[in-house]
This record gives structure tokens, C-alpha cells and sequence, in this order.
């Protein structure tokens, strides 16, 4: 270069010493400036070995840019994927290749950068979700761009956009077909766990399955495979995959998954002693970084309902769980999560005898309702009214459910309910009435068939029976059992 300073070879070869070998990345950019001017001098002056150099000063291009983002000097990088692009463009040089790299370089730049919209763009002018012509129709996403691609739907629909998961699903076994080994383990991971969040289960599990062949030692393939077999029943396999992820990580997921697991398989003791250690391995994670590590007041939530459910677990510690996670959940922008919070802890509250503050409770988990589905606030009237009768505001709770009548005339639970009411108000001939209504549009009612074997037109055939009410739950839907351990966990 002291000979001929303009010299494309030279200057690329020492690009690559900089940034390779002394890892001086801003003399690297310096060199990469010179060697543009070079190139240039050179394309104006055109030779036959231009084409074969000029390859090799490309490639250093987007390695140099690729290098500047990892370091999260992001419009540096973006703006020299541009420069490969537009000199792989010119007609003299012709590099379809790069041209299309380079792009998928500049919008996985944009994906880093949390720019979904602009990375998207850039993709999708190669390659069609929908059979409509895409815009470059000559050339095609290599199966690194369509992996790109499947993620940048994926991220969509993990943050709420549950649609997507469809084109992710699509964009996915795209990759698959393209990759020339079928695909690795992370590709399969992340199809499958797509496949999961969708509800494909069935699909779900072979195409994680696969993912565990090519890589049993994963735990976030062990997890989540767990979960598309505990919700095929397969009850055995998934506590085996679920324990064997906590055993090759024990993060933040997997312990919660397996405290999910044990609870909704009728063993509160063990799962709430896992779901301890969770809030702590989701507190640590959350604190290095995290965004994605489950909220420690989701967590107390299923703790708090763990230690319900077992016969000696402490209440007053499922209390001070649910004061905590309101605290936090209260004023989140999912308002039926929060009212379904609210009425557990308004029913645990009822149950300890604490009335005043379960009416409190529920009535704010009514409001919330407010703008849900009709089926979802009949049945929070339901709640509203068990509540009040459970304190013994006779008056209060059959208000609620006449309400419930006027909305929905055949409601069995309004029914029982209100034959409740009258069974305490000593109404018998009237309470027997509504049992029996109950039984005209439900005639597997648990509770009213009881009642009506307890009772006569003359009062309880025993002494002081207590008659069941019937519908008392959270009146949403519920949350997901499992985290699903995705890559962006």
C-alpha cells in the first residue's frame, strides 16, 4: 500500500487484520472508507479483475457491519449493508447474492433495534406470505432471511398479537424446506413452540419432538415439548420433560412450569415449594436483564392459590401473597387478569370471614368486567351475589341475581342461587321452586339435586343442612397454565 495506496486487495486484506486480528474495529471503518474511493477509481476505469475483487471487498463490507452491530453501533453497521447493497447493485459488479444479504443484514439490524416494521419491509419484498408477486421477484431470501422472517412474526405474536402466530407458523416450515439439513434443533424450537402457542398440541409435539432428538440436552426444548404433552394428557412424559429442564437449567421457566405441573396434578405442597424457588430465579433474572422472565406477581398468584388448595397450607401467607401481586397487577392494561385476581382474593377473604373486604374486593372485579363479554359478567354478578350472601346480605345477593335472570332467563346457577337465598330466608316452598328449575335446564345439577333432597315444603329434613352454592370462580378466563420457555425467554 506504500506503492500503490489505492490498491482494493490491500486495503481489504488490511481491513480484515484490523478488525480480525487487533481488533481495532474504528480503523477497520477508516480502511473500509479508503477502500470505497479505491473501488470507485477502479469502476471508473473499469479492468477485467474488478468483478473478483470487488467480491472479496464485499464480503469484508458486510463482515465489518455485521462486527459494528454487534456492538450495538447500529447505524454505522446499517449504513455500510447499504453500501454493499448499492455497490453489489451496479451493473458492472452485478452480486445478487450480496444484494439480497445485505438487506437481510440491514433488517435483522432493524429486529435487534426492536424495529419490526422497517425489518419486515425489507423482507418481505422477497418473499410472500400471502401468493400475492413479491416486488424482486428474480431473487430470493436466503434461509437465513426466511428464518429472519419467522421471527420477526414470532416476536409480534408473542407480544400480543396472537394472529401471527399462523405466519410465523408458515414463514417457519419455509425455513425448513429451504435449509439444506432440514434444520436444526432451533429451528424445530422455535416452529414448535409457535406450534404451541397456537394450540396446535398434536403438531406441537412432533415437531418438538424432533427438536429434542437433534438436541436432548435443551432444557427450553425439554420444557416446552413437556407442555405440548401435558396438554395432550400425556401426563407421565411431560413431568419427566419438565423435571429433566429443570435439572439441565434451573431458570426462571422451568421451575415455574414445574410448580404449575404438580399443581394442576393435585399435589399444592410440592408445587408451592417450587413455585418459592421460581419467584426468586425469576426476581434474579429479572434483575440481570430479563425483560422476558415471568413477573414475580404472577408467580405469588399460583402460590397464593397452591397453598389454598392444600388442607393445611396457611391462609393468612395466601392473603399477604395476593395483597402483594394486586399491588403490582392492579393497574396493568389486562383488566379481566386483574379482575380474576380480585375475586380470588375476594373469595379467600370470604372464606376466612373477612366480608367487608370480599365485597370491596369483588365489586372492583365487577367494575372491571364491565366491558367483557356478556357471559363473563353475568357470571361476575354470580360471584357478586355469593359473596354478599356469604356475609349474609340476604337482600344484596338476590339483586344480583335477578339481575343475572333478566340477562340470561335459564342461568341454572342464578337458579340454585336463588334458592339459596330463599332457603335462608326459611322460604321453603319458594326455594324448592327454584331447585327445580335448576333441574328443567341442567338436570345434572350437583347442588340443586342435594337440595332438594334436604329440604321439604316444612323445612330441612335434618337438622341445619347447608346447602351448597353453586358458580363460584373467577368468571374470565383463566391464565395460562405453563410458560412457554420461547427463544426470546
Amino acid at each position: 500500500l506504500s506503492e500503490r495506496p489505492r490498491n482494493l486487495l490491500g486495503l481489504t486484506s488490511l481491513t480484515e487484520i484490523h478488525y480480525k486480528g487487533l481488533s481495532s474495529l474504528d480503523r477497520a471503518v477508516e480502511l473500509l472508507e479508503e477502500a470505497r474511493k479505491a473501488f470507485q477509481q477502479r469502476a471508473a476505469e473499469y479492468d477485467d479483475e474488478l468483478v473478483s475483487d470487488t467480491s472479496s471487498f464485499l464480503h469484508v463490507i458486510l463482515e465489518v457491519g455485521a462486527t459494528l452491530v454487534t456492538a450495538q453501533r447500529y447505524d454505522e453497521g446499517i449504513r455500510l449493508f447499504r453500501l454493499a447493497n448499492e455497490i453489489s447493485a451496479d451493473p458492472s459488479i452485478s452480486n445478487p447474492v450480496i444484494f439480497v444479504r445485505s438487506l437481510e443484514l440491514e433488517a435483522n439490524t432493524y429486529f435487534v433495534m426492536g424495529d419490526n416494521i422497517s425489518a419486515k419491509n425489507i423482507l418481505l419484498r422477497f418473499f410472500s406470505t400471502d401468493g400475492k408477486p413479491v416486488p424482486n421477484a428474480t431473487k430470493t431470501l436466503s434461509y437465513h432471511g426466511i428464518r429472519l422472517l419467522g421471527d420477526v412474526y414470532k416476536k409480534e405474536a408473542d407480544s400480543g398479537q396472537v394472529e401471527v402466530y399462523e405466519k410465523a407458523i408458515f414463514v417457519y416450515r419455509a425455513a425448513v424446506e429451504s435449509a439444506s439439513d432440514g434444520g436444526d434443533a432451533d429451528l424445530h424450537y422455535v416452529l414448535g413452540s409457535s406450534l404451541l402457542n397456537n394450540a396446535s398440541y398434536e403438531e406441537a409435539s412432533k415437531v418438538l419432538g424432533h427438536a429434542f432428538a437433534l438436541n436432548p440436552e435443551n432444557s427450553h426444548i425439554c420444557n416446552n415439548l413437556g407442555v405440548a404433552l401435558y396438554k395432550l394428557g400425556r401426563l407421565e412424559e411431560a413431568q419427566n420433560l419438565i423435571e429433566r429442564s429443570v435439572k439441565l437449567n434451573d431458570g426462571c421457566h422451568a421451575r415455574f412450569n414445574l410448580g404449575a405441573f404438580l399443581e394442576e396434578n393435585g399435589q399444592p405442597r410440592s408445587a408451592a415449594r417450587h413455585f418459592r424457588h421460581a419467584i426468586k430465579l425469576c426476581r434474579r433474572a429479572k434483575n440481570a436483564g430479563d425483560a422476558s422472565a415471568i413477573d414475580e406477581a404472577d408467580i405469588q398468584l399460583r402460590l397464593a392459590k397452591a397453598i389454598q388448595q392444600n388442607p393445611h397450607g396457611k391462609l393468612g401467607a395466601a392473603i399477604a401473597l395476593y395483597k402483594s401481586a394486586l399491588r403490582h397487577i392492579r393497574y396493568k392494561s389486562d383488566s379481566l387478569a386483574t379482575s380474576n385476581a380480585l375475586a380470588d382474593y375476594a373469595s379467600l377473604l370470604s372464606h376466612v370471614g373477612r366480608h367487608d373486604e370480599a365485597i370491596e374486593n369483588m365489586y372492583e372485579a365487577l367494575e372491571l368486567r364491565a366491558n367483557e363479554n356478556n357471559e363473563t359478567r353475568l357470571q361476575s354478578r354470580v360471584d357478586y351475589g355469593n359473596i354478599l350472601l356469604h356475609a349474609g346480605k340476604l337482600e344484596e345477593a338476590q339483586l344480583q341475581y335477578e339481575i343475572v335472570l333478566k340477562g340470561a332467563p335459564n342461568h341454572a346457577t342464578a337458579f340454585n342461587n336463588m334458592g339459596v337465598v330463599a332457603y335462608r330466608k326459611e322460604n321453603f316452598d319458594e326455594a324448592i321452586q327454584w331447585f327445580s328449575k335448576v333441574l328443567s335446564v341442567d338436570a345434572d345439577h350437583v347442588e340443586a339435586k342435594q337440595a332438594l333432597e334436604q329440604i321439604t315444603p316444612d323445612g330441612p329434613r335434618w337438622k341445619t343442612p347447608a346447602l351448597p352454592l353453586a358458580g363460584m370462580s373467577h368468571g374470565g378466563k383463566s391464565t395460562l397454565s405453563f410458560s412457554h420457555d420461547d427463544e426470546e425467554l
